[in-house]
């Protein structure tokens, strides 16, 4: 049904820049094949994945050097994308709501037009009732599961049923390692991350997302504009194991980053927090 990270994600689908990488070139797919995915999902399933083509705003504090500049529009162009630098009237008329003048943090972003979001809650049910008219078997409440390798791949079952395939593909996020471990298998680097978010009902026009780092916190935050005056606001990093549950910390230190952006944004306009 899709829990933890899936549900949890601000569905901020990153525009890629060019590379020859795996993980670059399935991202590139990504960008170009999400919108055909989107009108396949609705025709089927009749559920739509609020994609939308909001683009992104990638604020600064300063103007980088030229050379930067250059190479940072370079990858985005080498992908096909359009990204170029504004700042004073530009910047506030794609972003009317953000600081200016010199209590501006971020004088400076660079805009990517194509850059596009979803919502996640719509995604994981449309992809989940595809799925199922396309003949997929989803077996729920299982108990936990064991990895058997030998001529073939086998999957036993916490009842003793054993399934077998072509090929076992394990999608358990966080918890891989400890899937991988009952199996025999070690050494899988992965560990659970905490990540916090707010939805605030604000008066916040429709906009490109906004990206942004804090020099103190050294990691970069999202504000996304929902619609109808709500935006969604994150995230925290946390090494906090496999505690997802919400702290007062957590939301404070969400509203401080917003406020360097869009001031007047206080805890009164917390409609609801998750993890």
């Amino acid at each position: 049904r899709g829990g933890a990270a899936t549900r949890a994600s601000l569905g901020v689908l990153t525009a890629p820049t060019s590379g020859k990488s795996p993980f670059k070139r399935l991202q590139g797919l990504g960008h170009r094949t999400y919108p055909a995915l989107a009108r396949t999902l609705l025709e089927e399933t009749g559920i739509d994945i609020g994609h939308r083509v909001t683009g992104s705003l990638h604020l600064k504090p300063a103007l980088p050097d030229a050379a930067t500049r250059s190479k940072v529009e370079r990858l985005y162009r080498e992908a096909g994308l359009e990204a170029r630098w504004v700042e004073g009237e530009d910047l506030r008329r794609l972003a009317p709501g953000l600081l200016d003048g010199q209590e501006a943090c971020f004088p400076i972003a660079l805009h990517v037009r194509d850059e596009a979001i979803v919502h996640p809650p719509a995604l994981v049910s449309a992809l989940r009732a595809s799925c199922e008219r396309r003949g997929v078997v989803i077996r729920e409440g299982v108990g936990g599961a064991r990895l058997r390798c030998s001529e073939h791949s086998l999957v036993e079952l916490q009842s003793g049923e054993v399934l077998s395939g072509a090929g076992v593909i394990l999608t358990a996020g966080a918890w891989s390692r400890l899937a991988l471990a009952a199996s025999g298998f070690q050494g899988l680097a992965v560990r659970p991350i905490r990540g916090q978010a707010i939805e605030v009902s604000f008066p916040y026009p429709e906009c490109p997302n906004l990206r942004f780092e804090l020099p103190a916190a050294r990691k970069e935050y999202h504000i996304v504009s929902k619609g109808s005056g709500r935006a969604w606001i994150g995230s925290t990093v946390e090494d906090a194991g496999f505690d997802a549950g919400v702290t007062k910390s957590g939301v404070e230190e969400l509203l401080l980053a917003a406020r360097s952006v869009l001031p007047g944004i206080g805890e009164k306009d917390v409609v609801r927090a998750w993890a």
